[in-house]
């Protein structure tokens, strides 16, 4: 699993993971997660929005 912060406001992030699964078909997913944190720094909300290899969102391999 490769990651990258791509934006910050205040206490919320946005991160670009690529994920590899050994066992599935797809094995290749393209994740933005947003997370937004707790004024010590703890996670208190996420969302996950996954992008499957081939989908029309320009990701044409990862990397």
């Amino acid at each position: 699993m490769d990651s990258e912060v791509v934006a910050i406001d205040g206490r919320t992030a946005v991160v670009r993971v690529d994920v590899e699964y050994l066992r599935d078909t797809p094995s290749r997913w393209r994740d933005l997660w947003v997370l937004r944190f707790d004024s010590v720094g703890r996670c208190t909300w996420f969302e996950e929005w996954p992008f499957a290899p081939g989908q029309p969102d320009g990701q044409g391999t990862t990397g």
